[in-house]
């Protein structure tokens, strides 16, 4: 709960998403000023490959998160 606390601030959207495994644990946030906040844990023990996309700006980003980590993705619209 810290970690969400320091970068998702009052007044931010949650928005919709989806994931194609259950490996991984996630949320996304629209700020008020326009940044997105997506925070993406996994939990196991392996890396795990995904794919962060923004369908309304058609952008994407092949990553791989570590085992046991946890990620906060910032990014304007």
């Amino acid at each position: 709960m810290a970690h969400l606390s320091r970068f998702i601030r009052p007044g931010a959207q949650k928005l919709a998403f989806s994931r194609y495994t259950d490996a991984l644990e996630m949320t996304a946030f629209l700020q008020p000023g326009g940044h997105v906040v997506v925070v993406v844990m996994n939990p196991g023990e392996t890396a795990v490959p995904f794919t962060l996309c923004d369908v309304s700006s058609g952008r994407f980003c092949p990553l791989e998160i570590p085992a046991h980590a946890i990620w906060t993705i910032l990014y304007e619209t």
